[in-house]
């Protein structure tokens, strides 16, 4: 029975260890390798937030740009005052889902609950307020305007019926 069991003396901390790590040792590598993957996971999470909300900012200019490149080459002015409404429902009512029906489908469901806000006012400079039209166009995607984004953009448009308008 004495050659199966080792002698006392390898059970004692001093002197040289063959068996592994001590529970301490392992619970405290858990816990730095917790701490590092916790970390590591927060960092990631917020990166891929700021992409999904710089993907949106982006899509949002774009869908924007085409709405005021719609009022600027139309052939009538503007007119003052304020409109709101689904931003699927303004860029299909300019045409922008004449393409591809499947294209047009999935670029339908990207905004599906997006919204729109499109001030028009005069610029406020006396010679100027017949002849210029301040537009600011707000996208907004998310539940709120406090919950979601949104961006604006604004653009100066002349009168057409003046100064030999087109």
């Amino acid at each position: 029975m004495n050659d199966i069991l080792p002698p006392p003396s390898s059970y004692s901390r001093s002197g040289n260890r063959e068996s592994g790590f001590t529970l301490i040792e392992v619970a405290i590598a858990v816990a730095i390798l917790g701490i590092g993957l916790t970390t590591l996971i927060t960092v990631q999470t917020r990166n891929v937030d700021r992409y999904l909300a710089e993907n949106m900012n982006f899509s949002a200019s774009l869908y924007a740009r085409y709405i005021m490149t719609a009022i600027e080459t139309s052939r009538e002015t503007p007119e003052t005052g304020s409109e709101d409404g689904k931003l699927e429902e303004k860029l299909d009512e300019l045409g922008y889902f004449s393409g591809e029906l499947e294209a047009s489908e999935a670029l339908k469901e990207e905004i599906r609950g997006w919204r729109y806000n499109q001030e028009v006012s005069s610029v406020g400079i006396s010679p100027l307020e017949d002849v210029l039209r301040r537009i600011d166009l707000k996208v907004i995607w998310g539940e709120s305007e406090s919950e979601g984004a949104h961006l604006i953009y604004f653009a100066y448009v002349r009168k057409k019926n003046m100064l030999g308008g087109r």
